[in-house]
C-alpha cells in the first residue's frame, strides 16, 4: 500500500467512516441474529420496533443523496433490501419526516417523529429521531452519522 493510501486511512474522516461502518454492521448483525435465532418469537414492544424503523431512515437518506434521488418524503427514499423501509410507526401512524441541508458544507440533518401510541403530536409518548448525514468528499458519497433518539419513554428506561 502506498504512503498516500496509508495516510488517507489514518485521516479523521476515514477513521470515522470505518468506525461508523463497524457499528452499522454490528447493529444489523445483532438484529439479524435475533430474528434468525427464533423466527416464531413475537416482535418486541411497539416502542422498540418503532425505534428500529426510525433508525433505518438516516441510512436510506444517505443512499438517496448519494444516488441523487429526492429526499422530500419517506416514500421517495429508495427501499433497502432486508430493511423494514417503514413510513409508519407500530401504531400505523405516519412518521413526520424532514430532511434539511445544513447551511454550511454538504451535511444534512434528518428528523423523524412518531406521535406515539396516543397518535397526538408533541405529547410525552412521542419518539423523535435526529440523524446527521455526512458527505465524504473522498468517496463522493453520503453516510449516516450520529443518530439520536429523544423522548420521555426512551429516556426513562427504553431498551
Amino acid at each position: 500500500m502506498s504512503d498516500s493510501a496509508v495516510s488517507r486511512l489514518k485521516s479523521p474522516k476515514a477513521i470515522a467512516l470505518i468506525v461508523l461502518t463497524i457499528v452499522a454492521v454490528a447493529l444489523v448483525g445483532y438484529n439479524l441474529v435475533g430474528m434468525l435465532s427464533d423466527p416464531s418469537k413475537e416482535p418486541s414492544d411497539p416502542i422498540t420496533e418503532t425505534r428500529r424503523s426510525m433508525g433505518e431512515i438516516p441510512g436510506r437518506v444517505a443512499k438517496a443523496l448519494t444516488d441523487g434521488a429526492p429526499v422530500t418524503t419517506l416514500d421517495a427514499l429508495p427501499p433497502m433490501e432486508g430493511w423494514k423501509n417503514a413510513s409508519v410507526d407500530e401504531w400505523k401512524n405516519p412518521f413526520v419526516f424532514e430532511a434539511a441541508k445544513q447551511p454550511r458544507g454538504n451535511n444534512w440533518l434528518v428528523t423523524a417523529r412518531s406521535n406515539g401510541a396516543d397518535g397526538l403530536p408533541n405529547t410525552e409518548d412521542d419518539i423523535v429521531m435526529t440523524g446527521v448525514i455526512e458527505y465524504i468528499p473522498e468517496y463522493k458519497e453520503y453516510v449516516a452519522g450520529l443518530t439520536e433518539f429523544d423522548g420521555a419513554r426512551f429516556e426513562s428506561g427504553g431498551e
